[in-house]
């Protein structure tokens, strides 16, 4: 047995069957399991998916955005190494907040870097997608391992499939279209769908896509890659796969943002979700019995 200060770790764990034999030996990661493996099983009716880094390795592909959005911007024929260096660990995606934050960057770090107009978030952020959403094919974008498969073997179970993300919707349709995914999911719920206040962490995503699916959490399982994001959904109630080389890792940092977020902890699973690490969505199989 592991020391309880890690994770607890099993064979395998499903869906509508968590081992209450590991849940009951948790100490330090109460309702945290790390699994080699994850059966979706019994009465699981909707899988519900993050985007970024969970169906396609995005990051790469926003970062060559970026860089060209700023040589853009700042009439540059192309960003220095040791200014982009400093700008990217900046990045999260495109958004507002990234591209205040990047602006202040470039602004403290490199004020001599003086564009010929003053350069604002909001023409940042438009740019960045624009270059994401029209450049899509050329950019570095690829399938998250193991993803490919498991949507197929979930649509040939006939599992509902969705899309639950914070990211721009262009976005998310353009990278979909390259991977000839777009018509694998039959709903998508974007933060614009539900309003700044309610995104990731807050429920309201996985809430709000479960009623689109007309499923119970009981009947769904959700697909994270980010702490947020398994915060969000299992605030939602549902069982939450994330796939991470790093569990204690992310265990520990899930722990820590849901103190900050004042939520308690709990082994009572019909209280709420629970969180389940694997190594990959290789290691994910569907029993046949769905």
């Amino acid at each position: 047995m592991l020391p309880h200060d890690q994770p607890q770790a099993i064979a395998s764990v499903k869906a509508d069957g968590l081992n209450e034999a590991a849940f009951a030996s948790f100490r330090k990661w109460p309702g945290i399991v790390y699994a080699q493996g994850f059966e979706i099983s019994g009465s699981v009716r909707a899988a519900l998916f993050d985007f970024n880094g969970t169906i396609v390795q995005t990051e790469p592909a926003y970062r060559e955005a970026l860089r060209t959005a700023l040589c853009i911007l700042y009439d540059l024929p192309e960003l220095p190494d040791h200014i982009w260096n400093e700008v990217r660990t900046a990045w999260h995606m495109s958004d507002m907040l990234t591209s205040r934050t990047v602006l202040r960057t470039m602004k403290l770090l490199f004020p001599d870097l003086v564009p010929q107009s003053p350069v604002r978030a909001e023409e940042l952020c438009a740019l960045q997608r624009h270059i994401f959403t029209t450049q899509t094919s050329l950019l570095p974008l690829k399938l998250t391992s193991g993803a490919s498969g498991l949507l197929g073997n979930l649509v040939s179970q006939r599992v509902s499939l969705s899309v639950v993300t914070g990211s721009d919707p262009a976005e998310v349709m353009a990278t979909l279209q390259i991977f000839g995914l777009r018509s694998t999911f039959g709903h998508a719920t974007f933060a614009s769908d539900v309003g700044f206040e309610q995104r990731k962490p807050h429920p309201h995503l996985f809430v709000s896509s479960m009623r689109r699916h007309g499923v119970e959490p009981a009947q769904a399982v959700a697909f994270e890659n980010s702490v947020t994001g398994a915060l969000s959904a299992v605030g939602a109630g549902l069982t939450t796969v994330v796939a991470t080389s790093s569990p204690e890792e992310f265990a520990s940092s899930y722990r820590s943002r849901m103190r900050e977020l004042g939520r308690k902890e709990s082994n009572n699973k019909s209280q709420s979700g629970s969180l389940v690490l694997i190594p990959s969505l290789e290691n994910v199989s569907i029993a046949s019995s769905i």
